[in-house]
């Protein structure tokens, strides 16, 4: 996976401090081009691009690095458990099942990358129904002794 990441970005520490000072963008972020011997030009960006602006903005301030990756990207079974947390064999036995769909890539299964982020919105959703039903229970059994 690693040799198909198109780019990393991250930024010095004193590019961290002055991205800090920076106010939080709203739904609607405008960029000004500027170029010598040019006029400038200005761009209203819609706002799904604005929140990915935001979101990549937020993490560089962290310190967090960036990967920049194709949404055709392919990986395999260790890739995907590495990606998601889940142990390689059930990794697999999910592409076997179905519910993560994949194709013969040399000799072993692959599977594209958004299907990979398809695979841990729903784990994540699900886990986060879990979490909830489960405090509801420990409320349950605190408040009304079941």
């Amino acid at each position: 996976m690693v040799s198909q990441i198109i780019e990393f970005i991250d930024l010095p520490d004193n590019e961290q401090h002055q991205m800090r000072a920076l106010p939080p963008l709203h739904d609607v972020v405008r960029i000004m081009d500027r170029c010598a011997g040019a006029a400038d030009r200005t761009l209203d960006l819609p706002p799904h691009v604005a929140a990915l602006i935001t979101s990549l903005l937020t993490r560089l301030q962290g310190g967090e690095r960036i990967a920049i990756l194709s949404q055709n990207l392919e990986m395999s079974a260790d890739e995907v458990g590495a990606a998601v947390g889940l142990p390689a064999p059930l990794v697999r036995h999910r592409m076997n099942t179905g519910d993560l769909p994949s194709h013969d890539g040399g000799g072993e299964q692959r599977v594209h990358l958004k299907d990979v982020l398809a695979l841990k919105r729903k784990i994540d959703t699900t886990q986060a129904a879990l979490d909830e039903l489960a405090e509801e229970t420990e409320t349950l059994i605190r408040d009304h002794g079941l």
